[in-house]
């Protein structure tokens, strides 16, 4: 059985001492420590101006999962990144163009207004940092770019929403430097600060690039169908599921459907379908040939797999696998 810490932000709660007392577990002024039948790590808590950091850095022994349930007020927005792969030879390169995404959304910009479950595996290392700031913050970062942002009416006046993204190279190698600071670092706090406005900056630069047109208010409810949507499409890669199929599943008309999936994700749901599949075609081809990675993902013509890939990666999947294999070789 999983361990389970549900929690409730509002007026006068704390974390730390929630946490801490839930699990006996011992409290510092900046930091909680994992209990020894949880795991091994911490969770730290950083306040720089308007906003509060928590980063959380362990080891889990066994599946963990945090609840967050819905704030009472609509001011608060939170933003996880999400960052349990970041040891690998890949993404610790900054330019890098191939680096290793996975197929959870690891960014999550939403308000305060919904609940929030996630779901940590034992025997992985855990980097997961959640920027709680507020709309006024957030619009008075934007306020000389809001001519040119499309998603800045939507921090301003909707009362509820939801946006996910792929952490990229450089939001990677900015969490990294993020996680690496402590107490020898050179004026601490101020490099928070700066960090935490470049992660801002590079998950705005590009939801700043998403054609939103029109934008649908996302109730909680409607933001957890999409999101069953999303495990239905991604449960078999060999084959995108019909859209009506999809329909069904979220009880949504195929117009809503589409729009509130493109809302949220960026991008539609066969374009979805397919950049996932290309990054498992990623994984695959470290333990694969081409040909029997084209066949494990449902491609009966290789020729289209190839010319598929290519189109993602700018690069013959040949030249891709015989570069990564380089890579681990090299790492060892």
């Amino acid at each position: 059985m999983p361990v389970e810490f549900e929690f409730q932000m509002r007026k006068g709660f704390d974390f730390f001492t929630a946490f801490g007392s839930h699990f006996n577990t011992i409290v510092e002024r900046d930091r909680v420590y994992l209990p020894e039948m949880l795991g091994h790590g911490y969770i730290k808590r950083v306040v720089v101006d308007n906003f509060i950091l928590y980063i959380h850095d362990y080891i889990l022994k066994q599946e963990f999962i945090l609840k967050r349930r819905p704030a009472l007020t609509d001011n608060g927005l939170v933003i996880k990144f999400g960052r349990t792969r970041f040891a690998t030879i890949h993404n610790q390169q900054k330019d890098d163009p191939f680096f290793d995404h996975v197929r959870n959304f690891e960014i999550e910009l939403a308000t305060s207004t919904f609940s929030s479950e996630l779901r940590l595996q034992p025997n992985v290392q855990i980097n997961l940092i959640v920027v709680g700031i507020s709309r006024e913050t957030v619009l008075n970062l934007l306020k000389a770019e809001e001519s040119k942002l499309p998603f800045f009416e939507i921090i301003e006046k909707q009362p509820s929403f939801v946006m996910r993204d792929v952490i990229t190279p450089a939001i990677d190698y900015t969490l990294k430097q993020l996680i690496e600071i402590n107490s020898f670092t050179d004026m601490p706090y101020l490099l928070y600060k700066i960090k935490t406005h470049e992660l801002i900056y590079h998950f705005f630069e590009r939801l700043a690039k998403r054609p939103i047109k029109q934008f649908l208010r996302i109730s909680k409810d409607d933001a957890e169908k999409i999101n069953l949507v999303r495990i239905a499409l991604l449960k078999d890669l060999t084959q995108c599921p019909q859209l009506r199929e999809l329909s069904e599943i979220s009880g949504f008309g195929l117009t809503k459907l589409k729009r509130l999936f493109n809302q949220i994700f960026g991008e539609s749901i066969y374009s979805h379908f397919q950049t996932n599949r290309m990054k498992e075609a990623a994984n695959l081809l470290v333990l694969f040939s081409v040909s029997e990675t084209g066949t494990k993902l449902g491609f009966t013509n290789l020729s289209h797999f190839a010319r598929l890939f290519e189109k993602h990666y700018h690069i013959k999947p040949k030249q891709f696998k015989d570069r990564r294999i380089w890579q681990l070789n090299g790492s060892n």
